[in-house]
C-alpha cells in the first residue's frame, strides 16, 4: 500500500477551448511559468458505486463528507492498479492508494474480476460490495507552479458507462480541458496570493458527476 492521507485542497477549473488557448498566457501575465515534472500520460478511472449511487448522489449534493472510489491505471499497463479511496471533507480531500496485481489481466467492467482483484488487499468490507459503473479516460500533464502547488491539464476526456448495462462506446466529455491546482492545507494564503488576478473561475468538477451525466446512466 501505498498511501497519502494528508488532506489538501484541490481547484479545478474546467475550460472550453478558447478559455484553454488563452491560459497559459494568463499564467504567464502573472509571470508564472509551469515548470513540467513527468511525462504525459493517458489515465483510466473505473469508479466503483453501490446500486442506489451512493457515492453519485452525494457528489451531486455537495454533501460535507463524501467518498469515491475507483481503480486506476495508466496508459496500457492493465496489469499494474491502484485502489484510490478519496475522502472530501469539506472544502479538502485526501487519499489512499493500494497497488493491486492484475496478473491475469481480468476485465475491469466485470463486477466479479473487481471483487476478485479487491480481495487481495485489505480495505473496509462495503467497498467490496461496489460495482464498477462508469470508466473514465484522459491524457493528463503534470507541473509545478511553486514549492507544494502542482498543476495537472487533462484533456480528451471522455467517458463510458458500465452500469447497469455496458455501453460499447465512449461518450466525449462537454468540457475540452480541466486544469487542477493541488496544495496542502497550510498553502491557501500562498495559492490565492499566487493566482489572485487569474481571469478564470473555479468550479465545483466531478469527473464522476460529469461522467454519470454525460454518458446516461440513468
Amino acid at each position: 500500500m501505498s498511501s497519502n492521507n494528508e488532506y489538501r485542497y484541490e481547484v479545478k477549473i474546467p475550460m472550453q477551448k478558447g478559455q484553454f488557448i488563452h491560459f497559459e498566457n494568463s499564467l504567464k501575465s502573472l509571470g508564472l511559468y509551469p515548470k513540467r515534472v513527468y511525462q504525459d500520460r493517458v489515465v483510466h478511472s473505473i469508479y466503483l458505486d453501490n446500486a442506489k449511487f451512493t457515492s453519485y448522489l452525494d457528489n451531486v449534493s455537495g454533501a460535507s463528507n463524501r467518498i469515491k472510489v475507483r481503480v486506476r491505471y495508466y496508459d496500457n499497463d492493465t496489469k499494474n492498479l491502484r485502489l484510490e479511496y478519496k475522502t472530501k471533507t469539506n472544502k479538502t480531500s485526501s487519499k489512499s492508494v493500494f497497488d493491486i496485481e492484475n496478473k491475469e489481466n481480468l476485465d475491469l467492467s466485470d463486477p466479479k474480476n473487481i471483487k476478485k482483484l479487491l480481495s487481495q488487499i485489505e480495505i473496509p468490507k462495503e467497498i467490496l460490495s461496489l460495482y464498477p459503473v462508469l470508466e473514465v479516460e484522459y491524457k493528463r500533464s503534470y507541473f509545478t507552479l511553486a514549492k507544494d502547488i502542482r498543476m495537472t491539464i487533462d484533456r480528451d476526456i471522455k467517458y463510458k458507462k458500465l452500469y447497469p448495462l455496458k455501453s460499447g462506446y465512449f461518450t466525449s466529455s462537454p468540457v475540452y480541458s480541466v486544469v487542477e491546482f493541488k496544495y496542502p492545507t497550510n498553502m491557501q494564503s500562498q495559492f490565492k496570493k499566487l493566482l489572485y488576478n487569474l481571469p478564470f473561475r473555479i468550479f465545483r468538477h466531478s469527473k464522476y458527476v460529469v461522467g454519470m451525466d454525460t454518458a446516461c446512466v440513468f
